[in-house]
């Protein structure tokens, strides 16, 4: 197995150790028992393709970043988070084939590139993509990992935070997958106790959605993910949203969008902070977005699929 280092430069609590693996090591079974045996199962292999350090102080929230230089074709077959912290909220690693910084750097919750990877919240659990899907980045490419830390702690925090992926080959991802987020910016919940919703749309095309992940925050209770085709509606995702255990969703079977197809996130939320919430980049207020693993390749930015005002997607 090859590795290589990238050591971040900055203050001492915030050196960033990211390692970018370019190829699985290929495990050989060796001797001992008879012909019959069946061969040993090699261990399941997480690898670090992205992190850094972090330090947050007391009763603060903000973004860090870390930028990766890829320096050989990558094969994802899996993603996840490793050793989250209660701080750390929302992860978002994007790709850009532009020139990109290397290394931690402070940044903000637009520091992000048209491309999106993986996305975690609290409490996600691994993905493994079913045979031949996966991820595929290009060597030259450069990869940003954008982390959302709130520390609520009368005590300041330090840890890291790391992005962990399957590593396979070109020939273990005969279908290339990506991500795209759907949902909408526009939101409006009252501070009444009563259910309310925001819905956000855009055309679907052909696309196959293969995982979801709701990404919502503290008010958010339920997500209904659906296929809407004149007055023909088909559930694609539906299920109650707990920001402590928000976990992907892998379908059995890939679902088909038809072609002229909208695809169609609604987020639903209960509200009794004494104030209006709308979206914005607090962990106070809120959001309304799937984050959906699909193929074929979307030809869409980021938010292309998001409804309402955008980001500026830049590097800080």
């Amino acid at each position: 197995m090859r590795t290589r280092e990238f050591a971040g430069v900055g203050p001492p609590n915030q050196i960033a150790l990211v390692v970018l693996t370019s190829a699985l090591a290929i495990l050989t079974g060796c001797g001992g028992g008879d012909s019959t045996s069946p061969p040993p199962v090699p261990p399941v292999v997480w690898n670090v393709v992205a992190g850094r350090s972090w330090t947050m102080p007391a009763g603060t929230e903000g973004y860090v970043c870390v930028g990766v230089h890829v320096t050989s074709d990558g094969y994802f077959t899996g993603f996840r988070l490793a050793s989250p912290n209660p701080a750390q909220n929302e992860v978002l690693l994007t790709v850009t084939s532009a020139s990109g910084t290397e290394g931690p750097f402070a940044c903000g919750a637009g520091s992000l590139d048209n491309e999106l990877l993986y996305a975690a919240n609290q409490g996600t659990t691994p993905i493994e993509f079913p045979a031949g899907f996966g991820v595929h980045v290009s060597a030259g490419q450069y990869m940003l990992l954008n982390i959302h830390v709130v520390n609520r702690a009368d005590t300041s925090v330090t840890d890291s935070t790391r992005i962990e992926a399957r590593i396979g080959t070109a020939a273990d991802v005969t279908t290339p997958i990506d991500m795209s987020l759907g949902g909408t910016f526009q939101i409006n919940i009252p501070s009444d106790g009563q259910l309310h919703t925001a819905t956000g749309q855009c055309a679907a095309g052909n696309a196959h959605v293969l995982a979801l992940l709701p990404l919502m925050r503290s008010r958010g209770v339920h997500q209904t993910v659906t296929s809407v085709l004149g007055t023909e509606s088909q559930t694609v995702f539906e299920q109650d949203f707990d920001l402590e255990h928000d976990s992907y969703t892998q379908l059995v079977t890939p679902f088909q969008l038809p072609s002229g197809a909208l695809l169609r996130t609604v987020c639903s939320y209960v509200n009794t902070s004494g104030t209006t919430k709308a979206y914005g980049e607090s962990a106070d207020n809120e959001s309304c977005f799937s984050a959906l693993y699909r193929y074929p390749l979307s030809t869409g930015a980021l938010f292309s699929c998001a409804e309402g005002q955008s980001f500026d997607i830049r590097r800080e």
